[in-house]
């Protein structure tokens, strides 16, 4: 199954660094800005892809395998990559697609960027 090309809201650049762990925090917010979703039974998504929009997948952090944790009071998710993790990337240029589920099957773009490794 081809996935859907839509639009990315965001477009969120990353840059790793070789040694280092990563880190970085996503906050849903309702429609004023301020008040965080519950995001009790969300799910949320990054792929690192050779290329967008359909290129070969190195990488997928999810909150079912854990990469990505989800602090469902706050509307909160953090993406972890360890150090390990980064240095066993062999690129150094890549695509990211971040995008959500709402639990109830809505999925959503949230973000797309380039990943750089150095």
């Amino acid at each position: 199954m081809t996935e859907q090309i839509v639009p990315y809201p965001i477009i969120w650049d990353a840059k790793l660094t070789r040694g280092g762990d990563w880190h970085q925090t996503i906050l849903l917010r309702e429609d004023d800005g301020v008040t965080p979703i519950n995001t009790t039974g969300y799910s949320m998504t990054m792929k690192i892809l050779k290329s967008h929009p359909n290129g070969e997948v190195y990488d997928t952090l999810n909150t079912a395998n854990g990469r990505i944790v989800n602090t469902t009071s706050s509307g909160q998710f953090v993406i972890n990559l360890t150090a390990a993790e980064i240095d066993a990337y062999d690129f150094t240029s890549a695509v990211r697609r971040i995008v959500y589920d709402d639990g109830a099957g809505n999925t959503t773009p949230f973000a797309i960027g380039d990943v750089r490794v150095v």
